[in-house]
């Protein structure tokens, strides 16, 4: 009769076996994941530069359709703002930022590349053609998304 009364000893919760395998499958699929969203990163820096790009040199085209030289950076006469609307001369509502320095930066369709400190948007003048650069990398050398 005792026997029917006595509380049985049951386990309760995870062995540090079971505890073990499933930080060792945490892992496996961290160590999976991580490069791959890296590189997602890295290809949506791509895009991001190329679509600045695109935006920066259809505004030096709007620009100089309208008789205006385009002149790079947030101060630059590209920017919406009071002065520049008065000029006619608004194309984007703000200058971009470049992704930080020293990112991964891979463009569509083409292998990764380290962007270089100090990388800015800039315009370059040829023979009155006013085109976007980003370095050293002019808007039609990079890849269409």
């Amino acid at each position: 009769m005792l026997t029917v009364f006595q509380k049985k000893n049951k386990q309760k919760g995870f062995t540090l076996m079971e505890l073990m395998v499933v930080v060792g499958i945490i892992a496996i699929l961290a160590l999976i994941a991580i490069p791959v969203f890296q590189s997602a990163q890295a290809t949506s820096r791509g895009s991001k530069i190329a679509a600045d790009l695109r935006s920066i040199d259809s505004a030096c085209a709007v620009a100089v359709a309208n008789g205006i030289t385009p002149t790079a950076g947030a101060a630059g006469n590209l920017v919406s703002n009071s002065a520049n609307n008065a000029a006619g001369s608004t194309a984007v509502a703000a200058w971009p930022d470049p992704p930080a320095a020293g990112m991964d930066v891979r463009y569509p369709g083409a292998t990764a590349t380290k962007q270089t400190a100090g990388t800015a948007y800039t315009i370059g003048n040829g023979t009155g053609i006013y085109r976007a650069y980003y370095g050293t990398y002019l808007v039609e050398t990079l890849p269409k998304s």
